[in-house]
């Protein structure tokens, strides 16, 4: 039922240069305000309960915490209604500007995940791994991962530009330059056999590792994590200007020495 409805509304909104139609819509808000009205108080004693007396039988207010009116839902509940519309029209490049495209190709792809065969899911998640270079627990065997050129800032910078994803560093860019910080999920971890338990089911599931090389690789990347933490913790966010740092992207220098690029590659390919 909610699904024809919807697609009658988009199809009276393409229409709704015709007469007919703008009448169909002006009787229909007619209805929906006469429904709000208690016409049967006297106007003059409380013109409010008389027009609107009525909103609150019709919206009533959510009591869950936080507490909101039932103005707020239904200005919330429009935006979700015309958001919900808008991710289900067809992606169009010619018409369509580039955010919204890009939302309209990624609620498609949510929607075709689960008819998507598990072989083909995972060469497209290779696919975008190698997008950044190689993941030495993806090695095949006899193959040797060229640590001496394994660049992770550009790595982490690459990522970020193009996924947004924040990743070992949280960098956000403003007019005066880049601010660094520790991102949201490397905090210290209370129960690191847990996190290294998850992050070893993704490889698995997600990848196809083999469990031993996901165990050990989940707990060198959960070590890893702690050590970006503990230092983050005591470092204050820092600005890094254009001018002084040519490439756009830098690192804290106390972090540089004593965590090894090899291990941080396999951090910044796990998330």
């Amino acid at each position: 039922m909610e699904l024809r409805i919807q697609a009658q509304e988009q199809l009276i909104s393409q229409h709704n240069d015709s007469a007919y139609v703008q009448r169909l819509m002006r009787l229909s808000k007619a209805a929906e305000m006469r429904n709000y009205m208690q016409t049967e108080l006297e106007p003059c004693d409380n013109f409010y309960d008389y027009s609107c007396g009525n909103w609150p039988k019709i919206n009533p207010a959510n009591t869950a915490s936080p507490r909101e009116t039932n103005y707020e839902q239904l200005l919330v509940k429009g935006y979700h209604h015309k958001q919900q519309r808008l991710l289900q029209r067809p992606a169009d490049a010619a018409t369509d500007a580039d955010e919204v495209l890009k939302l309209k190709e990624f609620y498609s792809s949510c929607l075709h995940y689960r008819q998507t065969p598990l072989p083909v899911y995972r060469e497209q998640l290779l696919e975008i791994a190698a997008e950044f270079g190689h993941m030495p627990v993806l090695a095949l065997p006899g193959q040797e991962w060229p640590a001496d050129d394994f660049d992770w800032v550009a790595t982490v910078a690459h990522i970020k530009r193009k996924y947004g994803l924040d990743i070992i560093l949280r960098l956000q860019v403003s007019p005066a330059g880049i601010y660094v910080g520790q991102p949201q999920q490397i905090l210290p971890q209370p129960n690191r056999q847990a996190r290294a338990a998850t992050i070893a089911d993704q490889l698995e599931r997600h990848l196809g590792v083999e469990t031993e090389l996901a165990r050990n690789t989940s707990l060198e990347i959960t070590r890893m994590e702690d050590l970006v933490a503990q230092h983050m913790r005591d470092l204050p966010v820092g600005v890094l200007g254009a001018s002084t740092h040519p490439r756009g992207v830098g690192c804290p220098p106390t972090l540089r020495p004593s965590i090894s690029p090899s291990t941080l590659s396999l951090s910044s390919s796990g998330h």
